[in-house]
């Protein structure tokens, strides 16, 4: 896996903005994925999650119009994300 890149921010960091910016309060990021709103807001803050549920996030913005770039940094941070699960209670 290769190293995040300092520089780069987190996915969490970029969830947190995209989903703000397309006027997404947590309950309706959690609604779009059918999650509870403290996964939304431990996945913002770092704390756990998986590729895939990264990957539904991600999605969900998607459906919302989310830009291209946008798409791309996203896809970029769930992928360096550090959590060696593919899916809840998955193995690597």
């Amino acid at each position: 896996m290769p190293p995040k890149q300092p520089n780069m921010p987190g996915f969490g960091e970029t969830l947190r903005s995209m989903r703000k910016k397309h006027g997404m309060t947590m309950g309706d990021m959690a609604r779009a994925v059918g999650e509870r709103v403290t996964t939304v807001s431990d996945l913002e803050l770092g704390r756990g999650g998986t590729v895939d549920l990264a990957n539904r996030f991600v999605q969900a913005l998607r459906e919302r119009g989310l830009d291209p770039k946008a798409a791309l940094l996203l896809d970029a941070c769930a992928a360096i994300v550090p959590w060696g699960r593919t899916s809840e209670g998955g193995e690597p």
